[in-house]
């Protein structure tokens, strides 16, 4: 079996504030640890079940290289780098017997989330899909659905897995902490996170034939409402890409992996309007 694991770090054990998950800040490298230690959990419960197996670990966070491979077990490929084609889902393709999501984090507006956020905190208000409103879990798994590749399991604190449970009723959700509020969590024990996360994941390695891709009929009509209309206006000049409000803009197509595509180029976009 093969799998991909996307990575970010809001929703792991042990993060709830900027001073962690920002590598200009005090308690980076703690949360960076953290990062790797929970990501070989969830490695050892996958080689369980398949010692064989092949494991794809994409870090998924800020700039995509905060994990560092002598961290990481030996078993695990690592795609590390920002710019990437598919960002959190980088690599992903036909080939992939199922999906991890670990650290993941709330959408925007989520109540008492920790760090909620839906890809990035100064340009998005919300985005949906078909009408739906969804978070970076949804939206990603959609285009893993896309290549019919099921997402397996997600973890993060008990908010993301609620979220993720209304989308897609049979993954496996690990919690790994209770939301207070934006930035105040209750943790769970280390020693149980880590037998959770590799319990989680072998029970959804051996429930792969049991779990269905994520999928919404086409065309797909992807609608993004940012912070401030001078985005919108920026990025309503990309092809394809129409301006249905002061400050909403919609991706529309029968291809989700081609709609993906556009958002990433809009949400870069949108981001350096503000960044220059």
């Amino acid at each position: 079996m093969k799998f991909l694991m996307s990575v970010d770090m809001e929703g792991l054990m042990g993060v709830v504030d900027n001073l962690q998950r920002n590598s200009d800040r005090n308690d980076y490298k703690f949360a960076r640890k953290l990062m790797a230690e929970q990501v070989n959990a969830v490695i050892e419960g996958i080689l369980e079940v398949d010692r064989n197996a092949e494991v794809w670990v994409n870090d998924s966070h800020n700039n995509m290289m905060n994990l560092l491979p002598t961290d990481l077990l030996p078993r695990a490929y690592l795609l590390s780098g920002r710019n990437k084609r598919y960002s959190m889902m980088e690599g992903i393709d036909p080939s992939f017997t199922g999906v991890f999501y670990i650290g993941y984090h709330a959408k925007r507006g989520t109540p008492e989330a920790v760090l909620d956020h839906t890809y990035s905190e100064s340009c998005v208000l919300d985005i949906s899909v078909n009408n739906v409103s969804m978070g970076e879990f949804g939206i990603n798994n959609l285009l893993a659905g896309w290549f019919k590749v099921p997402g397996l399991m997600i973890s993060g604190d008990d908010k993301v897995v609620k979220e993720a449970k209304v989308l897609c009723h049979d993954i496996i959700g690990v919690t790994v902490k209770k939301s207070f509020g934006r930035y105040d969590a209750l943790y769970l024990p280390i020693k149980q996170v880590k037998e959770t996360l590799k319990n989680g994941s072998s029970e959804a390695a051996k429930r792969v034939a049991n779990i269905t891709p994520f999928e919404m009929e086409s065309p797909y009509d992807i609608k993004i409402k940012f912070t401030f209309a001078e985005m919108a206006e920026l990025v309503s000049n990309v092809p394809t890409v129409e301006r249905i409000d002061n400050s909403t803009v919609s991706i529309k197509g029968e291809d989700y992996e081609r709609c993906f595509r556009t958002l990433l180029v809009c949400l870069r976009l949108a981001y350096s309007g503000i960044a220059g």
